[in-house]
């Protein structure tokens, strides 16, 4: 009995010497810095609740979830979880995941406890949150003398808040126990309806004061959202997080050729897309039609060394770079243009652009954000808005195709360059050069010099 007193002591001692850390206040002081409504409008994409599932007030934990169920247990374990280790096609198949990788409304816990009205949040609008807040610790002290503690986030736009209490974590790593205040211990998270990006078959994106991937048998609390109508237009699309194809074509398609002011000009859609948003035709590396469902082995490229592709006229030398596998210095090489499939299309002017273009011209250059799109057909799309020089380019995330099946969830911008280094292809993937076989078919987006 005395080591559980001694624990209990040490375990309130923590607690006080946190709280003393950070701006301590009363619940009277945290509910008079929140809004009494449901919902808070603080001037993003979609309104925030200000209470979690199964809670009564802001800085309670409420209920707590398994990614894809809408029911709390007693247990948080991978035996009983609904949705862990179920690949991204099982759980497609099973009605769980939406083509973007998201949530159905079954298996959404927020629709499914509180209504249609509202949803768990994905995660770009949760980067919409983290983006767009200034951040506070509380320790919130209850009539009891224990204390809560938790982050208050307050809206830059409207100065609006929300309080997220550190809720631990239930699962089959160990004995619950709630966030103490010990600067090592789990304070928790929240869920998002996002699968994980990458497609793994055991995580999901969660949220705090960033966001990972979690294991889904994991529970956590979830706190809701509702979406906002949108506008038929917008007077700044950078200031936009969500937006209507229509505005986003209205924005962005008049001008076919944008400049960036880096010395060439870009298009303003994918090769083969008829709307700035559409993905346009999927081509394997060095390939001059789409749409091949090509596989290892069988493709323009495939199986052979850069030798041979030198030899045969294939690819030639216009540089050298140090290795992404040593630190030596190896030849870099460029698509001729027999095997430039936008110089074939679009005349001698035209071209794919090199990897020093896509990585210098539009990752150095330009500002970036992710932004959310919603299709004439209501289905909404992810893909990142690039300005520079007060021009704006939109990438769709359509991802890659291998044999015919799309990798990556769709979740990823990704554009072919027409440079090969280190015997593979060179591609731009949400802003970062990464190599791809030449036998994955992806977008590409054509440049012309000045």
């Amino acid at each position: 009995m005395k080591k559980v007193l001694f624990a209990m002591a040490a375990m309130a001692m923590s607690m006080m010497a946190h709280a003393a850390r950070v701006d301590t206040i009363t619940v009277d002081e945290l509910n008079a810095l929140l809004s009494k409504d449901t919902l808070v409008d603080l001037g993003f994409s979609v309104k925030w609740a200000n209470i979690n599932i199964g809670a009564k007030a802001p800085y309670e934990h409420g209920n707590y979830y398994a990614w894809g169920e809408v029911e709390p247990k007693d247990h948080y374990g991978k035996d009983n979880s609904l949705t862990y280790m179920k690949n991204t096609a099982e759980l497609k198949q099973m009605k769980i995941l939406d083509k973007v990788g998201e949530l159905t409304a079954e298996y959404d816990a927020a629709i499914k406890n509180w209504g249609s009205q509202y949803r768990m949040p994905s995660y770009e609008e949760v980067d919409e949150l983290l983006s767009n807040t200034t951040r506070s610790e509380k320790a919130i002290k209850l009539e009891d003398g224990s204390y809560v503690f938790g982050t208050l986030f307050t809206s830059k736009k409207n100065k609006q808040s929300i309080f997220l209490a550190y809720p631990g974590v239930h699962c089959d790593c160990g004995e619950y126990e709630p966030y103490d205040g010990d600067a090592y211990s789990n304070p928790g998270t929240f869920w998002t309806r996002t699968n994980h990006p990458m497609g793994a078959a055991d995580m999901a994106v969660f949220f705090q004061l960033s966001r990972y991937g979690a294991y889904r048998h994991f529970g956590l609390p979830i706190r809701p959202v509702m979406e906002k109508p949108l506008p038929d237009d917008v007077e700044d699309l950078w200031d936009e997080f969500v937006v209507k194809a229509d505005v986003l074509e209205k924005k962005l398609g008049k001008e076919t050729w944008v400049d960036l002011g880096t010395g060439i000009k870009w298009m303003n859609r994918n090769l083969g897309a008829k709307k700035v948003y559409e993905f346009g035709d999927f081509y394997g590396w060095g390939e001059l039609e789409p749409n091949k469902n090509l596989t290892d082995g069988k493709c323009t490229f495939c199986g052979k060394g850069t030798a041979d592709l030198v030899k045969n006229k294939m690819i030639h030398m216009v540089d050298s770079a140090y290795s992404r596998r040593s630190r030596d210095r190896v030849p870099v090489y460029n698509l001729l243009p027999k095997y430039d499939v936008v110089t074939k299309k679009l005349g001698k002017k035209a071209k794919i652009p090199t990897s020093t273009q896509l990585d210098t011209g539009l990752c150095y250059y330009c500002d970036h954000k992710w932004l959310i799109v919603v299709l004439p057909n209501g289905d909404r799309m992810k893909g990142m808005l690039l300005r520079s020089d007060g021009n704006m380019l939109f990438l769709p995330a359509a991802g890659v195709r291998y044999e015919g099946a799309p990798q990556f969830e769709s979740s990823r911008a990704i554009l072919w360059s027409s440079t090969m280094q280190d015997g593979f292809p060179r591609s731009l993937v949400n802003g970062e050069d990464e190599i791809l076989n030449p036998y994955f078919e992806a977008p590409i987006r054509p440049i012309m010099e000045k």
